[in-house]
């Protein structure tokens, strides 16, 4: 009797599944009818998304890394999408990471709602008749009649996902795992090439596994997706105004025309900036841009004190992400077969082709080759007017980064070339003359005080007389905004660009700054360059280049 019971259950489960069959919903309607969420005042509601939900699933990708402001509503959606592939696909394995034991209890309860809210016939379609699943722990649903399942754990676990093979995964709280780099290596291993993998986080400061993790998915050179999400594309975050006369302070003024915000938008802001914490050596707007992300650099604050003025830095970004550039890949045979192709995500960035009678340099920094997580990096700047108009950025050994520069300074008018010539800078310069025989490099010249005698060695040369110099001439370089500057690589790395507690300037722990010191190099360069010979004469006669009297 009670096996033709089962059967009989079994078969309305069947039965259930057969009518929704005849009908196929897509995974954003079914999630939308079928899953039920506790909202923030307490009722149970289906979930809709929202505008940001709607334009992530759109989005979305097998690898994505989220950056991304408080409370949008990212983790219920990503857990919403694969609760349902796993109640409805077979031999499928959700695995949902949180960043403490607190976050991992709340994301379980949040399955075991959807779950309860599911109808009884489906949830006797999972578990063979059955309205209850079996567990395999506390923090686990395991589906019988699929042999599917979904784990919640805490971040901390060394050996979590070794051995398994995970299709969903789901990593909440990246930036604040206490060892991600060691997880992530097991995890990232136990899902297949056609699973989905979803890290998302809002900020914790520069340096760690999801800062450089982030920053090298916007450059391209790993597997990941990066999205941003800000807190004024929510409409929820807006305050009304209920007829007050509400007026912007300077600085809120500059971001209402930075982006487009509405009077309500800058008073929910103003209201949350009064709400933050002011600690751990943060204001209370710096912990605001860190939980509210407006752009993807500001709200990774470094531990230590920024050499530039962020907000100007961030106005800086602002401009430069409006500049159009092309992407391309520098190849070199010979001296007579070398070409500069365009190429998708390419390693030279082009905002403007060199013009017929203009002088160019290029200022470089570079790498030990390969092996080492070092960029080699190079910019490309007009005499003239300081722009800068092409960015070569990328790992490769010394000689073949000079062969590289090289096609470089061809195409740009024959550039003048210095290199940085400190540790495998006399590499690039070897092959730069010895290989290439590239005939306009920048050459230092250096006096012996004791001897009065000049010396003049190829390359830049950055050393304790010449390094203060360098940063001074930096500093007020980007203060006053003296040459522009297209590139958000190289002021992303101004962003964690640093006076260490030695005072030195250089890059916060675990991030880069060699597009910085190549900019360095590069406003020295300019200094030292050789004016034309058209401009040295009309100096000398004391006539003005158009021939009129100075």
């Amino acid at each position: 009797m009670l096996g033709k019971f089962h059967d009989r259950l079994r078969e309305q489960a069947t039965g259930f599944a057969k009518r929704n069959d005849q009908k196929p919903e897509d995974a954003k309607t079914r999630i939308q009818k079928r899953i039920f969420i506790r909202t923030k005042d307490k009722n149970v509601v289906n979930l809709k998304f929202n505008p940001i939900q709607s334009i992530y699933w759109e989005e979305r990708t097998n690898r994505d890394i989220i950056l991304k402001p408080r409370q949008l509503g990212f983790s219920t959606l990503i857990l919403s999408e694969f609760f349902d592939d796993t109640i409805n696909n077979p031999n499928t394995t959700t695995v949902i990471i949180a960043h403490d034991s607190e976050s991992t209890k709340k994301l379980f309860n949040a399955v075991q709602f959807m779950y309860n809210n599911l109808p009884e016939a489906k949830k006797m379609q999972l578990n063979n008749g059955k309205t209850k699943p079996k567990y395999g722990n506390r923090k686990e649903f395991y589906f019988e009649a699929l042999n599917s399942r979904i784990t919640v754990g805490t971040a901390g676990s060394t050996d979590f996902g070794r051995g398994d093979t995970i299709h969903n995964l789901h990593c909440s709280e990246v930036a604040f795992w206490p060892d991600p780099e060691t997880l992530m290596t097991g995890l990232l291993q136990a899902v297949p090439r056609d699973g989905r993998i979803v890290l998302e986080t809002t900020a914790n400061g520069v340096g760690n596994y999801f800062y450089r993790t982030y920053q090298e998915a916007k450059q391209g050179v790993v597997d990941w997706q990066p999205k941003f999400y800000r807190w004024f594309d929510h409409p929820d975050y807006q305050l009304s105004l209920e007829g007050e006369e509400f007026k912007p302070t300077k600085a809120e003024q500059r971001i209402i025309e930075l982006y487009g915000l509405t009077l309500e938008q800058v008073k929910w802001r103003r209201w949350k900036i009064s709400e933050m914490p002011e600690k751990d050596g943060m204001s209370k707007e710096e912990h605001f841009l860190q939980e509210y992300p407006e752009d993807d650099q500001s709200c990774f604050l470094s531990s230590g004190r920024p050499v530039f003025n962020l907000k100007d830095l961030k106005d800086m970004i602002e401009v430069a992400k409006q500049k159009p550039y092309t992407t391309h890949y520098i190849d070199y045979v010979d001296n007579m077969n070398h070409s500069i192709v365009e190429q998708d995500e390419g390693e030279l960035w082009i905002w403007k082709e060199p013009a017929p009678n203009e002088r160019y340099l290029i200022a470089c920094d570079v790498s030990e080759g390969k092996s080492t997580g070092d960029f080699s990096a190079a910019h490309v700047f007009e005499w003239s007017s300081g722009e800068q108009v092409a960015e070569l950025h990328g790992h490769w050994d010394p000689d073949i980064f000079g062969k590289k520069l090289a096609v470089l300074g061809w195409h740009y008018n024959t550039a003048m070339i210095g290199p940085e010539r400190n540790n495998h800078g006399h590499s690039v310069l070897n092959t730069l003359i010895n290989q290439v025989a590239y005939d306009n490099l920048y050459y230092h010249v250096d006096y012996d005080s004791k001897t009065g005698e000049e010396k003049k060695e190829p390359g830049w040369p950055t050393t304790p007389k010449t390094r203060p110099i360098m940063m001074s001439e930096l500093r007020t370089i980007m203060r006053e905004g003296l040459m522009t500057l297209n590139s958000t690589r190289l002021l992303g790395e101004c962003f964690t660009f640093i006076v260490n507690d030695k005072g030195k300037e250089e890059a916060q722990g675990g991030c880069h700054d060699d597009l910085v010191m190549a900019f360095a190099i590069g406003i020295q360069l300019r200094k030292y360059m050789p004016a034309p010979k058209y401009v040295l004469n009309s100096f000398i006669t004391g006539f003005s280049m158009n021939g009129g009297e100075n």
